[in-house]
């Protein structure tokens, strides 16, 4: 709104003296021309060229009055311009933010993990097993909360019975010392990192957009973080303190609060919380 009064007050200052200027150079003519006292009297005879007069004092009214015509048509063409650079690099990257996030949410949808469940009967799990599907946005709960984590590295589809096992990728954070090194060597994990890259370009396409102030940025990065659930939002908090994400992608969560509605009492440990930077909740704390 403040950018519109600017270009309203710019107008008048240019069109009120022009049309002062024009009001002048009508009227004045007819007030030469009229009989007045002998020394201003130009209606005699003697005053013929008073046309000649008269146009050499309005030639150089007109001539101005023709420049700030001018300079105030290049000026409402220059500002007009500026609106519609302004729109119009909005609408590219609208539509290449809205793609971004549709691309997201199709790698989402696509996620999917076998695995071998117990089968269970009246409440109680029994010898049998099956093999279930998780798919889409389940895929992140289940890794956290469920999915068998080995201590050690598996070796194709095997791993050894003896091996130490935690319950979920929860469990590992609970009850290890290091274990990024083992989050990040889990071949199911390694499934997300297309997923991961793909939200990582989408905040640094926002960031690296020059034509943005830093509120349109935040604007943006906050719709994008709306349509990221819970079990999301603490994979992503994990990932980004792995060496997967520390460097280039934690400080772009920092920088936006992409953190802000994390949940944390599904934290293994809200020790680590003080890993990132207090912007990283919330962009006032």
């Amino acid at each position: 709104m403040k950018s519109k009064k600017r270009d309203g007050v710019s107008i008048w200052w240019f069109l009120v003296p022009s049309i002062v200027l024009l009001i002048l150079i009508i009227i004045s003519p007819v007030g030469l021309s009229q009989k007045g006292p002998d020394f201003l009297d130009l209606s005699t005879e003697g005053s013929a060229r008073i046309g000649d007069s008269i146009g050499g004092i309005t030639a150089p009214f007109v001539g101005v009055l023709a420049v700030l015509a001018t300079f105030w048509a290049f000026w409402a063409q220059y500002e007009y311009n500026k609106r519609q650079y302004k729109y119009m690099v909005k609408e590219q990257f609208d539509h290449a933010f809205y793609e971004m996030l549709s691309i997201h949410e199709n790698i989402t949808d696509s996620l999917r993990l076998e695995v071998i469940e117990q089968v269970s009967t009246n409440g109680s799990l029994t010898n049998q097993r099956e093999e279930v599907v998780k798919t889409g946005r389940s895929v992140f709960r289940f890794m956290y909360e469920e999915m068998t984590v080995y201590e050690d590295e598996m070796v194709g589809k095997y791993t050894f019975a003896n091996k130490k096992q935690y319950v979920g990728l929860k469990g590992l954070f609970e009850g290890h010392q290091n274990p990024y090194p083992i989050y990040e060597n889990n071949h199911n994990v390694s499934g997300l990192d297309h997923y991961f890259r793909q939200l990582y370009s989408t905040i640094k396409m926002i960031k690296e957009n020059d034509d943005f102030d830093f509120t349109t940025k935040y604007y943006y990065t906050s719709i994008l973080r709306s349509t990221l659930s819970q079990y999301e939002l603490i994979m992503l908090y994990h990932n980004c303190l792995s060496s997967n994400g520390k460097e280039r992608f934690k400080p772009l969560i920092e920088e936006f609060a992409i953190l802000n509605n994390i949940r944390e009492d599904l934290l293994a440990s809200t020790a680590q919380l003080d890993e990132y930077k207090d912007t990283a909740y919330n962009l006032n704390r």
